[in-house]
């Protein structure tokens, strides 16, 4: 646990420094070649280690995201606003499942 907030303050100290459209980039691009390793990766090992990579970069993305939309947004709308990017997630979920036959 203690390891988990040391990353959350550097992620914090690290967002200061950068305005969030770059740093949602940055995330894409880790989430990104995080993948690029998990598809490359030749034993079961690199797998989860690629995993565990795509999964720091992946997990910041959505709060970012989040944070980028309370910018954006009135408060009247902001919730209305994130729940629609909410459901798309999930959605986004459902239908994959879906279009793989896993229903």
């Amino acid at each position: 646990m203690h390891l988990v907030q040391e990353f959350l303050d550097f992620l914090q100290r690290f967002a200061d420094r950068f305005d969030r459209k770059n740093l949602l980039l940055f995330f894409y691009i880790g989430f990104v070649i995080g993948t690029l390793f998990c598809a490359l990766a030749p034993n079961y090992h690199l797998l989860v280690a690629a995993r565990v990579f795509t999964g720091i970069f992946g997990g910041v993305i959505s709060s970012i995201s989040l944070a980028i939309i309370a910018d954006l947004f009135k408060l009247e709308q902001r919730g209305k606003v994130m729940g629609f990017v909410q459901m798309g997630f999930g959605l986004r979920v459902k239908l994959l499942a879906f279009h793989l036959g896993y229903t």
